[in-house]
């Protein structure tokens, strides 16, 4: 697990000293975030199960305030709502940095699933249009350079099995990374619409009859079963960015120095227990490595770690 520093100054008795902390970057994500019930997926909760909202939008508008905060609201954040968010941060930044665009994707459903936590799992089934789904979340990701004539791409098959089945639109997240390093831009859109009286027959006889029944259906003007294009060839990332508040927010993560700098705004409000915390997490994620290297004993250090954290997380909820 790699490892980002902070100094910190506080007064003592007049003079300055210097502390160094370790903030947990957890940049050690892989596919398990995306499995409930999974160890590593377990510890990654314990941190984002903080951030404030119900849903996707409500989480991630949470951290962009955060990270545009200034001086007059930083102390209203609480501790454990504070360092979610900069773990969360730290993940995006490391998948906007070190991945390219065509291996990131994988990985960004992991992060989401894992953000909303509970039930909520990365589908992983590339025969379906949904990549994360669970109780009262179903949701096709897609992210990208923030290219405007960039099409968005997508199985049709997929998508017109997913619409005659549920019934209700496709929600989409539309995640674009700029050109500019570290703007990271979040949309939201939809596809098809929810079928109008008569309702449609079971799903199963749908499905034995489907070129039928997708005839029959009517679907309004922005969607089209009987398109010959493939998927979403024919939606671009510049149509979602004129669709009418589709844009529900924007990080200005920068580069990872920026991401520091980020991160020393909420320095003073870190207890004595979190900074103890920081530590005990880079020893887990140390052991957590040796273990996936073959050493069996790490695994057992590692519970041994997640022990001595538990109480410490306890104190700051």
């Amino acid at each position: 697990m790699k490892k980002m520093k902070l100094i910190i100054e506080q007064l003592e008795d007049g003079d300055k000293s210097a502390k160094t902390i370790t903030i947990p970057t957890l940049r050690g994500i892989t596919q398990n975030w995306g499995k409930p019930g999974h160890g590593d997926r377990e510890v990654v909760e314990q941190f984002f199960s903080y951030i404030y909202g119900n849903n996707l939008q409500e989480k991630i508008k949470f951290i962009e305030a955060l990270v545009r905060c200034q001086d007059s609201c930083i102390d209203s954040y609480p501790v454990q709502r504070i360092l979610g968010s900069l773990v969360f941060l730290d993940t995006l930044s490391s998948l906007v940095h070190e991945f390219d665009s065509s291996s990131r994707g994988n990985l960004f459903e992991s992060l989401i699933a894992a953000l909303l936590g509970g039930n909520v799992h990365r589908v992983g089934d590339n025969t379906k249009i949904v990549d994360v789904e669970g109780e009262n979340t179903v949701l096709s990701l897609k992210i990208m350079n923030h290219t405007l004539s960039s099409i968005i791409t997508g199985s049709k098959n997929s998508l017109d099995l997913q619409i005659l089945e549920s019934r209700k639109r496709v929600e989409y997240i539309l995640v674009t990374v700029a050109a500019r390093p570290g703007t990271i831009r979040f949309y939201s859109f939809s596809v098809g619409n929810e079928f109008l009286e008569p309702q449609l027959p079971a799903v199963e006889t749908e499905k034995k009859n489907r070129k039928k029944k997708v005839e029959e259906v009517q679907i309004p003007l922005n969607y089209d079963f009987s398109s010959t294009m493939v998927g979403l060839n024919h939606l671009r990332v510049s149509d979602v960015v004129r669709l009418p508040n589709s844009r529900f927010a924007q990080i200005d993560l920068g580069d990872r120095q920026q991401l520091r700098e980020t991160a020393k705004k909420y320095v003073h409000r870190l207890q004595v227990d979190l900074l103890s915390l920081y530590d005990d997490l880079d020893t887990f994620g140390k052991h957590l490595h040796k273990y996936f290297l073959g050493r069996k004993k790490s695994g057992i250090d590692a519970q041994e770690t997640l022990g001595i954290m538990a109480p410490k997380v306890a104190r700051l909820t």
